[in-house]
């Protein structure tokens, strides 16, 4: 197993992992936000 995955592969995966996790967290927090402002934005007009 120490010839196929490199000791320092599975840390750096682990970590990378989590960064996308957050960062997919964070792009959807902000999508849904824009969406609340446009949607009370459009409530507003009406």
């Amino acid at each position: 197993m120490e010839y196929l995955v490199p000791r320092n592969f599975l840390p750096r995966f682990h970590s990378s992992a989590i960064w996308d996790i957050n960062h997919s967290l964070a792009l959807l927090c902000g999508y849904s936000f824009i969406a609340l402002l446009t949607l009370q934005y459009l409530f507003f007009i009406s």
